[in-house]
């Protein structure tokens, strides 16, 4: 099991790499903020592929405990897969809460890339109006 989910990791590590790859060759010029927006963007893809890998295990290890429970006999025996369903359970939560979270980022950032191309001058009254509304709040 351990050397499956290590192949399998190194293959997502190799992807990734030539992804990453393939776009700073792209980038021609020099450019640090391109190349730091697109490393960003890269290992969030990372991240969330390595979660969601974590996820199938943890959904994995939920249902054999659910199957475990219903063919267990005795109330002790039952209640400690309860408990471990419980805590499994909180971790499947937070996983999906962050798995959520990094996916609204990085929609935000595609937003951002696409409005610089496309609107760039609403982009630009945007940050302006964004710098004066919150400039004001931190004094």
């Amino acid at each position: 099991m351990k050397t499956e989910s290590n192949k399998l990791l190194n293959d997502k590590i190799d992807s990734w790499a030539e992804a990453l790859t393939e776009r700073l060759i792209e980038i021609r010029i020099i450019d640090v903020a391109k190349i730091k927006t697109s490393l960003k963007t890269h290992l969030k893809l990372g991240l969330i592929d390595c979660l969601n890998l974590q996820i199938t295990n943890t959904e994995k290890t939920r249902k054999e405990l659910i199957l475990k429970l219903n063919k267990t006999k005795g109330f002790e025996n039952k209640q400690k897969i309860r408990n471990a369903l419980t805590e499994l359970n909180l971790k499947l939560k937070s996983e999906k809460m962050l798995y959520a979270e990094l996916d609204r980022d990085r929609q935000a950032k595609e937003m951002v890339l696409w409005m610089r191309k496309k609107h760039p001058e609403s982009i630009l009254s945007f940050y302006k109006m964004y710098n004066e509304k919150y400039t004001k709040h931190t004094k």
